[in-house]
């Protein structure tokens, strides 16, 4: 029974893969110098599902074969594997950010997995030695679990300093547009995982149950990459800011007259604009976005989305203080919230309860 259902997952992996190879291949990608870094990771994923598809053909065929070896089979697996951490890791960080990957870091990841691809060729079909094919295993296994582990802290290291920038343009909560980023990253580790246990225990169970396990993600992955460019557009300022650091007449303020514009500014209200970003102020105030970005973060102590959502809940006590018939939904939109769950949210964390019960507490008090 095993030995059917890995077979039938072993094809149906080669062909999904296979046919989503050709869509990053020959799907067009607008020719906009922002998304360069971008179309040229559609490349490179598109090499990774190709590598996926041949290398699991190969597979088929020794697993049909009369010399059918389960070892064998474990080694291709964390071949495949380790092409696909450096892929999949280089593709979802240029997400993320747009200069990260370059042909130098492209061509250190690929090298390892290259070698130990052209060593197992010659153990398997020149060497003939099992043995030597078993320690090169041991090998290959140990580089694989450092490989792992250095790519799930640069992964970290550039999704912290992506939720820095977000939070530094954004009033509002818009990483939840590439949520799905790091849900693909965390899911493509544990598949790995999954690939370093098959070496330790290698069964045919195992192996069927990675390949269904590649299958959805591979799937999961190719579809939501392939829709970026439909979230792109909101991301643009903070992914690529050289491209909008090119404002005319935007010079900084000098220090005392940047406080007094920000002071002018919060009076006026002008925190209560929904979806504002810190290229709407740097406008309003005729100055520079970077020059401002810093300026709040080392005088008000905390990133401009944390500043904003911090005007925006003093204002959303005062009127829950002089209106106390006004409802929540009304007091959500009138301080600048898109959407109320994001107001209560924002409300409980600076304030330590929510709307409803500050209300409460004041009007018993």
């Amino acid at each position: 029974m095993y030995d059917r259902l890995l077979f039938i997952s072993e094809i149906i992996l080669a062909i999904e893969t296979a046919i989503f190879s050709l869509c990053f291949l020959f799907l067009s990608v607008p020719k906009i110098e922002a998304l360069r870094n971008y179309r040229a990771c559609r490349r490179y994923i598109a090499f990774a599902y190709l590598i996926l598809a041949l290398l699991n053909t190969f597979d088929l065929i020794i697993d049909t074969g009369p010399n059918y070896d389960l070892y064998t089979s474990v080694y291709i697996t964390l071949i495949v594997s380790s092409f696909q951490a450096s892929l999949v890791t280089y593709a979802l960080v240029t997400l993320i950010n747009l200069n990260y990957v370059k042909p130098k870091t492209f061509i250190t990841g690929m090298l390892p997995p290259s070698l130990f691809s052209l060593w197992f060729v010659i153990v398997t079909l020149i060497i003939h030695s099992q043995k030597i094919l078993e320690i090169s295993g041991y090998v290959f296994e140990a580089f694989y679990a450092l490989q792992i582990i250095y790519y799930t802290w640069q992964f970290l290291k550039q999704s912290h300093l992506y939720k820095e920038k977000l939070n530094n343009y954004f009033s509002e909560q818009e990483s939840k547009r590439a949520q799905w980023i790091q849900v693909a990253f965390f899911t493509a580790l544990s598949i790995g995982i999954m690939a370093l246990l098959a070496q330790v225990f290698p069964t045919k169970l195992s192996a069927m149950i990675f390949n269904i396990s590649c299958t959805v993600f591979y799937f999961y992955f190719a579809v939501n990459y392939l829709n970026y460019l439909y979230i792109f557009h909101f991301i643009k300022p903070i992914a690529t800011p050289e491209i909008q650091e090119t404002e005319k007449g935007t010079l900084p303020l000098s220090r005392g007259n940047l406080a007094e514009a920000l002071d002018q500014w919060e009076k006026r209200k002008g925190f209560t604009l929904p979806g504002i970003t810190i290229s709407d102020v740097a406008s309003d105030l005729n100055t520079n976005r970077t020059y401002l970005s810093t300026y709040i973060n080392n005088h008000k102590e905390m990133n401009f989305s944390e500043w904003v959502n911090q005007l925006r809940i003093e204002e959303a006590k005062a009127l829950l203080s002089k209106q106390p018939d006004l409802p929540i939904v009304e007091i959500s939109e009138t301080v600048g919230y898109s959407h109320l769950s994001n107001f209560g949210r924002q409300f409980s964390k600076i304030t330590g309860t929510t709307p409803v019960s500050w209300r409460k507490n004041l009007q018993n008090n």
